[in-house]
């Protein structure tokens, strides 16, 4: 990352990103997991018959309602293939990211950016053939740093990159948590050194885009609270403590279910409220200490160390050993955000932790140790969605007794019922089940759960690896 504009080096890899489209191409014509019935016979669907604004409501920003509602209106043209149009979108928004992420990498590192991520065939199959969305509100994130490499005023490019993260924040709450919330706390804490400049202009970049979409929505009938209720249904939506993200908590409740005697996956574990109030405060705890240390060490460029506002805080908040531009630290500290509150924070869904690997690319070119704990974590996560997940569900739609549960998708249903792949299955249905029943041979969810100790060792590992890239004043391996 150490362009500052369009760089003479190296050949752009588009022979490699073709290959990448071509590979994702036939993942069109496949099912993908369950969670794609939600998005698009649920969300899409009451966007289609209801508007936006009535339909948005919980998890997902209201963005990605609008995207929903497009897509599920171009999938009852097509029902045989009523996903396409929605995976589609996926594998645009990816590209997108992956063109991003390679503007930022140096020249020199851009075949590689694409080979690690581009050609990853976990990467492949999480958005094309499994239908994840996590593309778009990456893509706001990448943007971000973006901006800030090439809007030459500070404080209008902390102001786009804020804007842009609500943005992000507008697609998926992680965007929100994962991206605003350590960027806000690294500013916060320059603020505290005296830097007071970036923190303003980044949450007035938030605030706009926050009030903007607020006001739209209430101008339209909506709620003014609209926004505030999709967020805080996040708190409320799979209360557990892991979803079935391999890390520290799925491990953790696969071993309280075991020694308490319980069945099933691990986010059917039964526990009491305030020990589960207990493991998310200490989750919370985890995740603020490792960003707020990563942040006190970390600093802005400047040409002197700015006085602390408050005295007492110089013993605590000593000038920094690095003096980065603003876009690396905005990189670092998105990758460190995602990394962290994804497999150290409560409530991690399987997928959470593909944005931060998608990240630590850049970074784990030029660190021989995290490379390796990049590949053996990538390993490990690519097991853990084939076997969850396999090559798609193998059915062209839900059996009809589950249909009462997406009134909205009526239509669809019509189109669906009558066709001669959904009374028997055709080859492709043939072909994707006969891929499936050739995994049946994968480790299942109590050999994944156990995996997880692994997978948070090497998580444990990559943060320290990103600890170590702070004693390099230049910033190599941000660079």
């Amino acid at each position: 990352m150490t362009g500052r504009g369009p760089s003479s080096g190296g050949r752009f890899p588009i022979a490699l990103l073709l290959l990448g489209v071509a590979l994702r191409v036939p993942g069109l014509l496949f099912n993908g997991m369950a969670d794609v019935y939600q998005i698009l016979l649920e969300w899409g669907a009451a966007v289609h018959r209801h508007g936006l604004v009535d339909a948005f409501a919980v998890n997902y920003g209201i963005l990605s309602y609008a995207a929903f509602g497009a897509a599920e209106v171009a999938g009852e043209w097509i029902p045989r293939f009523w996903w396409a149009p929605y995976k589609l979108l996926v594998i645009g928004f990816d590209l997108a990211a992956c063109l991003t992420l390679v503007a930022l990498a140096a020249p020199r590192d851009r075949r590689w950016v694409v080979l690690l991520v581009w050609i990853n065939p976990w990467f492949i199959l999480h958005g094309a053939y499994w239908g994840f969305w996590e593309g778009p509100h990456l893509l706001f994130g990448l943007l971000a740093v973006l901006a800030l490499r090439r809007l030459p005023d500070q404080r209008r490019a902390w102001a786009a990159a804020g804007a842009l993260v609500m943005c992000s924040a507008m697609i998926k709450p992680q965007g929100l948590f994962h991206f605003a919330g350590p960027l806000g706390l690294y500013l916060a804490v320059q603020c505290v050194r005296g830097i007071r400049r970036p923190i303003v202009w980044f949450v007035a970049g938030l605030g706009t885009v926050a009030l903007a979409t607020t006001l739209a929505i209430w101008l339209a009938g909506g709620s003014p609270l609209a926004l505030y209720d999709n967020y805080r249904s996040v708190s409320t939506s799979m209360a557990k403590m892991s979803n079935g993200g391999p890390g520290l908590w799925r491990f953790v409740s696969w071993a309280y279910m075991e020694a308490t005697g319980q069945p099933g996956l691990v986010l059917d574990m039964k526990i009491s409220r305030p020990a589960l109030a207990a493991g998310n405060a200490l989750a919370g705890l985890i995740c603020l200490g490792m960003l707020l240390a990563f942040s006190v060490r970390l600093g802005l460029r400047r040409r002197e160390p700015a006085a602390p506002l408050v005295a007492a805080a110089a013993r605590w908040l000593r000038p920094p050993a690095v003096s980065w531009p603003d876009d690396q630290v905005a990189f670092i500290v998105l990758t460190l955000g995602t990394l962290v509150m994804s497999q150290f924070g409560p409530r991690a869904h399987i997928n959470h932790s593909y944005v931060a690997l998608m990240l630590l690319v850049p970074l784990a070119l030029h660190d021989r140790v995290l490379l390796w704990l990049w590949g053996a974590t990538t390993l490990m996560l690519w097991l853990a969605h084939v076997s969850t997940f396999g090559f798609g569900g193998a059915v062209v739609m839900l059996p009809a007794s589950q249909w009462f549960r997406y009134p909205d998708a009526g239509v669809l249903f019509d189109r669906i019922r009558d066709l001669p792949a959904y009374v028997a299955p055709d080859r492709l249905l043939a072909f994707q089940a006969a891929v499936n029943d050739g995994l049946a041979w994968l480790p299942g969810p109590r050999a994944i759960s156990m995996m997880s100790v692994l997978v948070f060792v090497a998580a444990c590992g990559i943060v320290w690896r990103l600890f170590r890239s702070l004693d390099d004043p230049a910033g190599a391996a941000v660079r």
